[in-house]
């Protein structure tokens, strides 16, 4: 329903389907926290999401990102030793679709695809957040903060999030820290973009004190962005090619 009418309020659903506000509006929850929908904030309406494009054409964006970006991150994470990923926004989470842990010499706490990290404790969560469209990243901090996880606590922090995020759009990058073993972990992040919109975040991950400020800004973040780009361009064209491939419906 909400595919044919563009947008909606809960009352016009409910109305529309037959169906009691309540029950609309525990569906709705289901399907913004699944990815399939989301709410602007301000109007309180609901549309489809992207990941609705799944439904209607079949196709599993997850599993293309990590077929497009393989190579790509095998490459990067042959040449700088330090392990990498892919990931984007399933719910409420970041969910990693390939990685090189398994390969790079330097993992000590593997991560493999599949795995779901937070969004506001992450370099990848919070590049994603901050380049994300407003209306997405709205309702990903409403939802944020109705979470009883205390790595989702500051999206009660609104303007603080906000200012955060601005600074992350700024730089183009985002960076995160957590504990290691002998030494903290740091990860930075650099957006995807594929057809104009964002697609996913690329992230390294490495020993604090391993990589100086200077080769981080000067040589990391830089190889990041290539990588990125051409993640993009190689999803866009594989998107492009399926497209043309689909059979042409003719009317009667």
């Amino acid at each position: 329903m909400l595919n044919s009418l563009g947008q909606a309020s809960n009352l016009t659903l409910a109305r529309e389907l037959d169906l009691s506000p309540p029950t609309v509006y525990r569906l709705l929850q289901t399907l913004l926290v699944e990815g399939y929908v989301s709410k602007n904030s301000a109007s309180k309406l609901y549309r489809p999401a992207a990941r609705v494009r799944a439904l209607s054409i079949g196709f599993d964006e997850a599993a293309s990102i990590a077929d497009c970006a393989r190579p790509l991150l095998a490459k990067l994470g042959d040449e700088l030793l330090w392990p990498v990923a892919i990931a984007s926004v399933v719910g409420t989470a970041m969910v990693v679709h390939e990685t090189t842990d398994a390969r790079s010499p330097l993992t000590i706490r593997p991560v493999t695809p599949g795995r779901r990290v937070g969004m506001l404790d992450t370099a990848s969560g919070r590049v994603f957040l901050a380049f994300c469209p407003e209306e997405q990243r709205d309702t990903l901090l409403d939802l944020l903060a109705l979470s009883d996880d205390p790595r989702d606590a500051a999206a009660r922090r609104l303007q603080g999030v906000l200012r955060d995020l601005k600074a992350v759009r700024d730089i183009g990058y985002a960076t995160s820290s957590r504990p290691g073993r002998v030494r903290p972990w740091r990860a930075v992040a650099v957006p995807v973009f594929a057809n104009e919109r964002l697609l996913a975040t690329l992230s390294l991950r490495y020993t604090e004190g391993a990589i100086r400020e200077v080769r981080l800004l000067g040589e990391i973040i830089p190889r990041l962005r290539a990588t990125a780009k051409a993640i993009g361009q190689r999803f866009e064209e594989a998107f492009a090619a399926r497209e043309s491939a689909r059979p042409v419906r003719r009317g009667r």
